[in-house]
């Protein structure tokens, strides 16, 4: 992405979030909201392959998203509508709390602009006007998540992954990482490896998401993908840390099957859903501490 402003902030939230991620378990854990998924998730606490681990994701995170005060008429926590949780009350030495708070926003903003550009480019792929889909994302469920990936080998025989394998539930996710390798893609029947562009110079990874493949019947598929963390990716100490947006449709959003995409035979995959309930049901799904 070509965009000198977000190509000089992306270090800085990578080098933040590596130092919140350093902080102990117990200081970690009094920045979480279980009600509305925000805030700090440790690790083995999301299972994205339930039928297919023995135990959690080997990986940690914090999400962020929109940050609403409870006196904003669009607060509701059954909407995951509301406040953020930040970092707080620490010595600057440890953590810069005002300082790691306005770079990640700085960061979700920048990220909601692009995102909201990259659906209106999808718009023009599926032969749709541009701002077909913009009254969807006037307040869409942008999530900015920071990730970190123990150095703990993962094992698949035994049920063991740094990340299980799932397709994002959104419309799109723009991944930015590190130049640590782990991440893969189900493509034609067999799991590939997607070589880590690193974060310099503002690469990413873009994944297609359910919304979207639901909205285009097909069409346009969402992508399967896991991350594996090897014992020759570990073999220079280092974690792997990586930072995906999630860029989703409104709550309300009622997101069926485009007339365009139903084909000549008439065939519709998919029934129509609310964005807010497939996102919630997904949750309770792969989430152990999430609360509804």
């Amino acid at each position: 992405i070509k965009d000198d402003d977000l190509v000089e902030l992306l270090p800085r939230v990578f080098q933040l979030s590596k130092q919140f991620f350093a902080l102990p378990a117990d200081i970690k854990n009094k920045f979480s909201d279980h009600e509305l998924n925000r805030g700090y998730t440790g690790m083995q606490e999301e299972t994205l392959d339930p039928n297919h681990q023995s135990k959690g994701d080997t990986k940690e995170g914090y999400y962020l998203a929109e940050d609403i005060s409870e006196s904003d008429p669009r607060y509701d926590p059954n909407k995951l509508s509301g406040p953020n949780v930040y970092p707080k009350d620490m010595p600057a030495d440890a953590l810069d709390c005002e300082l790691w708070k306005y770079t990640m926003m700085e960061y979700h903003e920048k990220m909601k602009q692009i995102s909201f550009q990259l659906v209106q480019m999808l718009a023009l792929a599926l032969d749709l006007p541009q701002t077909h889909f913009d009254g969807y994302f006037q307040e869409p469920l942008a999530v900015l998540r920071l990730l970190h990936y123990s150095n703990e080998v993962s094992d698949a025989d035994r049920g063991i992954f740094a990340c299980g394998s799932h397709a994002d539930y959104g419309m799109v996710t723009l991944l930015a990482t590190d130049d640590q390798p782990g991440l893969q893609i189900f493509h034609e029947g067999e799991w590939v490896d997607v070589p880590p562009p690193g974060f310099e110079g503002g690469k990413f990874v873009v994944n297609l998401g359910d919304m979207l493949e639901r909205w285009t019947n097909g069409r346009f598929k969402s992508t399967l993908h896991r991350v594996i963390i090897s014992s020759s990716d570990c073999a220079g100490g280092k974690d792997r840390f990586s930072i995906p947006y999630f860029y989703e449709p409104h709550f309300d959003t009622v997101v069926e099957c485009l007339e365009s995409c139903i084909g000549e035979q008439g065939g519709v995959k998919y029934p129509p859903i609310t964005s807010g309930e497939y996102l919630i049901g997904k949750y309770k799904g792969t989430h152990a501490d999430f609360k509804v």
